[in-house]
Protein backbone atom coordinates (compact mmCIF):
# COMPACT_ATOMS: atom_id res chain seq x y z
CA UNK A 1 0.00 0.00 0.00
CA UNK A 2 1.04 3.13 -0.92
CA UNK A 3 1.15 6.74 0.76
CA UNK A 4 -0.44 9.51 -0.25
CA UNK A 5 1.80 12.02 -1.11
CA UNK A 6 1.64 15.31 -1.84
CA UNK A 7 2.55 16.58 -5.96
CA UNK A 8 6.25 16.89 -6.77
CA UNK A 9 6.77 20.55 -8.61
CA UNK A 10 9.62 21.44 -10.50
CA UNK A 11 9.94 25.16 -11.26
CA UNK A 12 12.76 26.72 -13.70
CA UNK A 13 12.96 30.20 -14.70
CA UNK A 14 14.96 32.54 -16.19
CA UNK A 15 16.97 35.80 -14.79
CA UNK A 16 17.31 38.29 -16.42
CA UNK A 17 18.98 41.92 -16.46
CA UNK A 18 17.82 44.93 -18.32
CA UNK A 19 18.40 42.90 -22.22
CA UNK A 20 20.99 40.41 -21.17
CA UNK A 21 19.88 37.10 -20.39
CA UNK A 22 22.09 36.24 -16.77
CA UNK A 23 21.04 32.26 -16.64
CA UNK A 24 18.36 29.54 -15.93
CA UNK A 25 17.06 29.81 -12.41
CA UNK A 26 16.53 25.72 -11.80
CA UNK A 27 14.37 24.00 -9.02
CA UNK A 28 12.27 27.06 -7.78
CA UNK A 29 10.35 27.14 -4.91
CA UNK A 30 9.17 30.36 -2.20
CA UNK A 31 9.41 30.40 1.00
CA UNK A 32 7.54 33.46 3.35
CA UNK A 33 8.01 35.59 0.08
CA UNK A 34 11.39 35.32 -0.70
CA UNK A 35 12.16 32.92 -3.95
CA UNK A 36 14.77 30.38 -4.13
CA UNK A 37 16.66 28.66 -6.84
CA UNK A 38 18.15 25.88 -5.75
CA UNK A 39 20.52 25.78 -8.77
CA UNK A 40 21.75 28.57 -11.36
CA UNK A 41 23.40 27.83 -14.43
CA UNK A 42 24.95 31.03 -15.16
CA UNK A 43 24.88 32.06 -19.14
CA UNK A 44 26.47 35.53 -18.58
CA UNK A 45 30.07 35.65 -19.30
CA UNK A 46 33.07 38.32 -18.85
CA UNK A 47 34.43 39.80 -21.96
CA UNK A 48 31.21 40.11 -23.56
CA UNK A 49 30.71 43.60 -22.72
CA UNK A 50 30.85 45.81 -19.81
CA UNK A 51 27.68 45.24 -18.70
CA UNK A 52 28.54 41.48 -18.52
CA UNK A 53 31.22 42.09 -16.81
CA UNK A 54 29.57 43.88 -14.07
CA UNK A 55 27.39 41.32 -13.28
CA UNK A 56 30.12 38.94 -13.10
CA UNK A 57 31.70 41.27 -10.68
CA UNK A 58 28.56 41.66 -8.89
CA UNK A 59 28.52 37.55 -8.20
CA UNK A 60 31.74 37.46 -7.10
CA UNK A 61 30.80 40.15 -4.49
CA UNK A 62 28.06 38.33 -3.35
CA UNK A 63 29.67 35.13 -2.83
CA UNK A 64 32.87 36.84 -1.36
CA UNK A 65 30.92 38.84 1.03
CA UNK A 66 28.97 36.14 2.26
CA UNK A 67 31.84 34.10 2.79
CA UNK A 68 33.50 36.91 4.51
CA UNK A 69 30.21 36.92 6.79
CA UNK A 70 30.28 33.41 7.42
CA UNK A 71 34.03 33.97 9.16
CA UNK A 72 32.76 36.46 11.45
CA UNK A 73 34.88 38.98 9.27
CA UNK A 74 31.88 41.47 9.53
CA UNK A 75 31.40 42.68 5.67
CA UNK A 76 29.42 46.27 4.44
CA UNK A 77 26.60 46.14 2.90
CA UNK A 78 27.92 49.21 1.63
CA UNK A 79 29.82 47.06 -0.74
CA UNK A 80 26.75 46.32 -2.64
CA UNK A 81 26.11 50.27 -3.10
CA UNK A 82 27.80 50.74 -6.32
CA UNK A 83 26.24 47.59 -8.01
CA UNK A 84 22.63 48.35 -7.01
CA UNK A 85 23.37 51.65 -8.96
CA UNK A 86 24.24 50.46 -11.86
CA UNK A 87 22.46 47.39 -12.34
CA UNK A 88 18.69 47.58 -12.63
CA UNK A 89 16.01 46.42 -14.28
CA UNK A 90 16.43 42.85 -12.55
CA UNK A 91 13.41 40.70 -13.88
CA UNK A 92 12.55 37.14 -13.94
CA UNK A 93 11.05 35.51 -16.99
CA UNK A 94 8.62 32.76 -16.36
CA UNK A 95 7.70 30.01 -18.61
CA UNK A 96 4.65 31.10 -19.54
CA UNK A 97 5.70 34.39 -20.58
CA UNK A 98 5.14 36.75 -17.34
CA UNK A 99 7.60 38.64 -16.01
CA UNK A 100 8.43 39.63 -12.40
CA UNK A 101 10.53 42.59 -11.49
CA UNK A 102 12.74 42.02 -8.71
CA UNK A 103 14.96 43.65 -6.47
CA UNK A 104 19.10 42.51 -7.33
CA UNK A 105 19.27 38.27 -6.41
CA UNK A 106 21.61 37.15 -3.79
CA UNK A 107 24.17 34.67 -5.14
CA UNK A 108 25.73 32.13 -2.11
CA UNK A 109 27.19 28.85 -2.83
CA UNK A 110 25.45 28.73 -6.15
CA UNK A 111 21.77 29.05 -5.09
CA UNK A 112 19.76 32.40 -5.75
CA UNK A 113 17.10 34.55 -3.67
CA UNK A 114 15.40 37.07 -4.55
CA UNK A 115 12.17 38.83 -4.02
CA UNK A 116 9.64 41.09 -5.78
CA UNK A 117 9.98 44.89 -5.97
CA UNK A 118 6.52 45.82 -5.45
CA UNK A 119 5.98 46.85 -2.13
CA UNK A 120 3.49 44.46 -1.53
CA UNK A 121 2.40 44.22 1.89
CA UNK A 122 1.15 40.67 1.75
CA UNK A 123 4.56 39.31 0.27
CA UNK A 124 4.46 35.49 1.47
CA UNK A 125 0.69 35.30 0.47
CA UNK A 126 1.59 36.97 -3.35
CA UNK A 127 4.76 34.62 -3.92
CA UNK A 128 2.81 31.44 -2.77
CA UNK A 129 0.05 32.56 -5.33
CA UNK A 130 2.23 33.27 -8.37
CA UNK A 131 4.26 29.78 -7.70
CA UNK A 132 0.86 28.16 -7.52
CA UNK A 133 0.09 29.80 -10.51
CA UNK A 134 2.75 28.78 -12.28
CA UNK A 135 3.28 25.58 -11.42
CA UNK A 136 -0.62 24.89 -11.91
CA UNK A 137 -0.74 23.90 -8.35
CA UNK A 138 -4.03 23.86 -5.83
CA UNK A 139 -3.30 26.66 -3.90
CA UNK A 140 -5.03 25.12 -0.42
CA UNK A 141 -2.76 22.34 -1.03
CA UNK A 142 0.19 22.67 1.28
CA UNK A 143 1.88 19.20 0.83
CA UNK A 144 4.42 20.34 -1.65
CA UNK A 145 7.38 17.75 -1.68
Amino acid sequence: MSTPQGPTKKLNLQLWCGPIFVGDLLDVFVDQGTWYAVSFRQAVNRNAGRQEDRICDFFDLCEDWHQRLKRNLDPSASEFDLFLAELKNWRIRCIDGREMEIDAPIIVEGEVSWIRTQGDPNRSETAWHDWCSLCRHDQEDVRVN
